[in-house]
């Protein structure tokens, strides 16, 4: 039964196309008000303009108080509907996550801001171009950090921390591949530590490159001399310029050159000579 059926004929009617226009602006909640606006005497339209002076009308439509205030236009319901929907569609061909930037509140500020829905999509195509740059080892890494395309399409959309925390995250991402690339596994820890030295993916392909050819040697020669020297202590050296990594790494070399042989990459001096990692 519904709430309208003790209503009259004509009010019956006009109570069911009113509830059903505001079911369909998420304001459902609002049909006593109207079955009870009707039992008053009051017409159709004289019903609609009260209706939005109420609370739950300004709460549904809030972006239109704020847009009024900043000079913009203020949109109709129909309009207003219109727009949210092509943010959700915009929203859902970008395969953003579910619950992320699919909601009213969501919606509200962007219309607020007067974001259209175009640039919402041209935003989420831009993080997929992002993400389709990155080679497998990246993508590998990119997974690992939980970061998938449509995440990377929210944080782009996300106008306060779009750009620096989708770029960090994808920095982040290329420096750990470039390590397991060189056959170390992933460091996470060590990837924060390459991205605030500024180290780029490229200068780490490089230095993890040099990484991976002399560090099986030194590793030899340390269990040979009873010096403990491995993968933390080269990389410091490589990257950070660690000094004492260095000078670790001279004496192996100088005590393998006094037991006659000098095996090959074994010279004296540092590995970070003439780089840019520091």
């Amino acid at each position: 039964m519904a709430w309208w059926d003790n209503l009259e004929a004509g009010d019956r009617n006009a109570a069911s196309a009113l509830v059903g226009m505001f079911e369909q602006y998420g304001l459902g909640s609002l049909g006593p008000k109207i079955v009870e606006y009707l039992k008053q005497g009051y017409n159709s339209d004289t019903i609609y303009v009260m209706l939005q002076q109420t609370k739950e009308w300004k709460q549904r439509f809030k972006a239109n108080d704020a847009r009024l205030k900043a000079g913009l236009s203020v949109l109709d319901p129909n309009e207003y509907l219109q727009t949210e929907r092509a943010y959700r569609q915009a929203i859902q061909a970008a395969g953003l996550p579910k619950g992320f930037y699919d909601s009213t509140d969501d919606f509200t500020n962007f219309l607020i801001k007067d974001v259209s829905p175009q640039e919402i999509a041209e935003r989420a195509m831009k993080a997929r171009t992002l993400a389709d740059t990155v080679d497998n080892e990246q993508k590998k890494a990119l997974a690992r950090m939980g970061i998938s395309t449509g995440d990377l399409a929210s944080y782009y959309l996300d106008p306060k921390k779009a750009l620096p925390t989708l770029e960090k995250n994808v920095e982040l991402a290329k420096l750990n591949a470039e390590r397991n690339r060189a056959g170390l596994g992933y460091d996470d820890a060590y990837a924060q530590e390459l991205f605030g030295m500024g180290v780029t993916s490229e200068q780490a392909r490089e230095g993890y490159n040099v990484i991976a050819t002399q560090l099986p040697t030194y590793e030899r020669l340390g269990e040979i001399s009873g010096i403990e020297f491995g993968v933390e202590d080269i990389q410091s050296e490589v990257f950070g310029g660690n000094a004492e990594a260095t000078r670790t790494r001279n004496k192996l070399a100088s005590q393998e050159r006094a037991r006659g042989r000098g095996a090959a990459g074994t010279g004296s001096g540092t590995l970070t000579r003439d780089r840019r990692f520091n």
